[in-house]
């Protein structure tokens, strides 16, 4: 079965699209974050292959603590985009809060050394001792 291709049955552009990702982002800046789910679900239809919007998605399921969401999305777009620090993190978020604690605290063992921005490093030895106790 072929994927539908959304964007050419409702005649939007890139600048529609990048329109309604601005929308979703106003949302999530005034904390509406359920509204903004909405746009990011749509915009993971409209773009499946956009590691952006699936880890947008995925990250607002972690605020909405729904990490099975948020894990299938995250893992989606880790696929696409392996390098990406932001997602690594927010996929062992996901992973911790499900419960897999010895995944989690393994694969921040081996991230928090090769991670350069100081924020997610942070981020993650926060992780690590929450977990680690």
């Amino acid at each position: 079965m072929s994927r539908l291709n959304w964007n050419k049955i409702l005649g939007w552009d890139d600048d529609q699209i990048e329109d309604f990702r601005l929308t979703a982002f106003l949302y999530i800046r005034e904390g509406k974050y359920d509204i903004a789910k909405t746009f990011c679900e749509t915009l993971a239809v409209l773009n499946p292959e956009n590691s952006y919007d699936l880890a947008t998605l995925g990250a607002l399921y972690l605020q909405l603590n729904n990490p099975v969401n948020a894990l299938t999305y995250l893992d989606k777009a880790w696929s696409l985009d392996p390098k990406s620090q932001t997602i690594q993190i927010n996929r062992i978020k996901a992973m911790l809060q499900l419960g897999y604690r010895e995944e989690g605290l393994r694969l921040l063992k081996s991230f928090i050394p090769g991670c350069k921005d100081k924020f997610i490093v942070s981020d993650a030895q926060a992780l690590q001792m929450a977990y680690n106790m």
